[in-house]
C-alpha cells in the first residue's frame, strides 16, 4: 500500500501530467488496483495507428524513479517484446529503458545515482518522465520491436 505522502504528492502533480498527455494526444489511466501505477497510451506522430502502452509504476513518489515497462494493453502482459517501441535506450529484449529516468536503469547503472544523472525528485518528476517518453516517441521512434 502506498504511503499517504506519496499519494498526496502524485495527486498534486497529476493535473500538469494530464495536460501534457492531452496536448500530445495520448491517454493516461490510473491502475484499478494500485494508486501509484499509471498506464500511458501513446503513438508516434508519424505513425498514429501504432499504439504503445507503458506502465509507470512508482514505488516511492517523488523520491525514486518509476519502473517503466511496455504492455500489450492497459493492464496487459509485460513480457512481450512486440509491445516495445524501437527507440535508442529502450531495450525490448531486457524489458527496460536504459535512461536515467527509470528504476531499471538505476539498478543496472548504480553509478548514475550520483552526479548529473542522479534522480532528484524535485519539481514534478511525473511530468518530467512523461514528457521525456513523449519526446522519445515523437522524435526518436524507429519502429516496433519484433
Amino acid at each position: 500500500m502506498p504511503s499517504l505522502e506519496a499519494q498526496l504528492a502524485i495527486e498534486e502533480d497529476l493535473a500538469e501530467v494530464q495536460a501534457i498527455v492531452a496536448d500530445a494526444g495520448a491517454l493516461l489511466e490510473q491502475d484499478e488496483n494500485d494508486e501509484l501505477v499509471y498506464w500511458l497510451t501513446m503513438s508516434p506522430r508519424d505513425v498514429p495507428q501504432e499504439r504503445y502502452v507503458a506502465r509507470l509504476q512508482w514505488r516511492s513518489y517523488p523520491d525514486e524513479a518509476p519502473s517503466i515497462k511496455f504492455a500489450d494493453s492497459v493492464g496487459g502482459r509485460l513480457d512481450l517484446t512486440s509491445a516495445w517501441p524501437i527507440i535508442p535506450g529502450y531495450r525490448a529484449g531486457a524489458f527496460d529503458i536504459c535512461q536515467p529516468f527509470t528504476r531499471e536503469a538505476y539498478d543496472v547503472h548504480p553509478e548514475w545515482r550520483v552526479g548529473p544523472t542522479a534522480w532528484t525528485g524535485t519539481g514534478n518528476p511525473f511530468a518530467w518522465v512523461v514528457e521525456l517518453m513523449l519526446i522519445d516517441m515523437t522524435s526518436r521512434y524507429q519502429g516496433r520491436s519484433a
